[in-house]
């Protein structure tokens, strides 16, 4: 399923609404694009934008309903569908002759609708590209999103974290004095949205995964600049390379935790050429919008629930909501202690973002901010249920260790008690439609 089917998908789910009006992609975008997730948070193309021959999309993952609809489960089953589908690795791919269109690299801003979204942004940023490399010893493939600041002509600035698999390859070409040729992947099917988003093993080829995760083989052709090869229907393809011993000042940028990353030297991606598919559409996301708390925090919950399967197989699912820092683990307790084995699994399963764990039982909603509460204040001893593990490193931009340390919540039910803590119901309330009654 390449974007614009998924786009039809939505459209007739009416989980889509379009912007025929033109918009300015200086803060008017970002603007209008915000108000409507706060809302009705509907994904959204922008068919008009200002200076631009290219429609913007966003917004296509900002509800479980949405990636449900791409995975052809219920929103409450993605977790699961999607470790089910990585259990079908490895997945082969297919490769065809490339026939997209080129384009020389002039001016990145005039060439593409590269939006600027925060009022202390340094500039115009491509916030939905996907980076596209290979480690230069195995070959093999690593999809990741990140932010490429727009400077002068084809140069883009970056962040690239080390130890991560980007850093890990880079590293590799930067040792030998060699680029790291890339390709920034703008307007991609939504299961290569999807697989970049995730954390996966080292090993792992992450063209495969998409793969897996649409459950057919990707089309590949070549690059026409550099070794790579790139899905066929990728909208917009700029094709380049990461500068080795190149660091330039890069930032600010309105971050996803809703602050402003600071000014710092940072890597600098140089574009080659640009590529075009039949139907080019331009992909961007706002960083801290609901779409990208889903993209960040959806693979942590595949990660956490099939990390805590291992120790409680009685798992039943996970989630971070309403933010990454917070991970909710779902599990039919059986054995006594089983809500303390799965948060240190949990916390186990991801050593940068969680935080903060809770664990509940079945009859509690995880995807209801107000139901886990509940959990927590009616079913979780501050004396013994509020695990503290203190001195735990997070992520690496975290110089003030403002997210260090780590707290499990057991607010399962007592082992014993279920008869004590049984949740009162009001019978019929599941078949009430209130229209009926206004």
């Amino acid at each position: 399923m390449d974007l614009k089917h998924f786009m039809g998908a939505l459209e007739a789910s009416k989980e889509l609404v379009r912007i025929k009006r033109e918009v300015d992609p200086r803060f008017e975008l970002a603007a209008v694009a915000s108000t409507i997730q706060k809302t009705i948070n509907k994904a959204v193309v922008f068919e008009n934008v200002k200076g631009s021959r290219f429609p913007v999309c966003i917004n296509f993952f900002g509800t479980y309903k949405r990636v449900g609809i791409f995975m052809g489960c219920k929103d409450r089953d993605a977790v699961k569908t999607i470790d089910h589908r990585l259990g079908l690795l490895p997945f082969k791919q297919s490769s065809q002759q490339s026939h997209r269109r080129t384009e020389a690299v002039a001016e990145l801003g005039e060439q593409l609708p590269i939006a600027t979204h925060y009022g202390k942004d340094a500039g115009p940023y491509i916030t939905g590209g996907i980076l596209l490399v290979k480690d230069p010893e195995t070959g093999v493939h690593n999809l990741s999103y990140h932010r490429l600041q727009k400077n002068e002509k084809g140069e883009m600035g970056l962040r690239i974290a080390p130890g991560r698999h980007l850093g890990v390859y880079f590293e590799k070409a930067e040792k030998a004095n060699k680029n790291l040729e890339a390709a920034v992947l703008l307007g991609c099917s939504p299961a290569l949205m999807l697989a970049a988003a995730l954390g996966v093993p080292y090993e792992w080829d992450e063209l495969h995964v998409a793969g897996a995760l649409q459950e057919s083989p990707l089309e590949l052709v070549p690059c026409e600049t550099v070794d790579l090869d790139i899905p066929s229907d990728t909208g917009i393809v700029i094709e380049g390379e990461i500068l080795h011993h190149t660091r330039k000042s890069e930032g600010p940028f309105g971050d996803w935790m809703g602050t402003y990353t600071p000014i710092t030297d940072n890597n600098v991606f140089r574009a080659r050429t640009i590529t075009y598919s039949d139907e080019p559409y331009y992909y961007t996301m706002l960083a801290g919008s609901p779409e990208d708390v889903i993209l960040l925090g959806m693979p942590v919950a595949v990660s956490v629930y099939r990390n805590v399967k291992k120790v409680v197989p009685s798992v039943i699912d996970a989630a971070c909501w309403p933010f990454i820092f917070h991970v909710v683990v779902q599990i039919e307790k059986k054995l006594k202690g089983q809500g303390r084995k799965a948060g240190l699994a949990a916390l186990g399963a991801d050593m940068e973002w969680i935080k903060y764990c809770t664990v509940v039982d079945q009859d509690v909603d995880i995807y209801d901010a107000h139901d886990v509460s509940w959990a927590v204040a009616t079913r979780c001893s501050p004396e013994r249920d509020v695990i503290v593990i203190p001195g735990v490193p997070s992520f690496t931009r975290d110089p003030h260790r403002m997210h260090w340390g780590r707290i499990i919540f057991d607010a399962t039910v007592p082992f014993g008690l279920r008869v004590e803590h049984e949740r009162s119901r009001i019978p019929l309330e599941d078949r009430i439609k209130i229209e009926d009654y206004l």
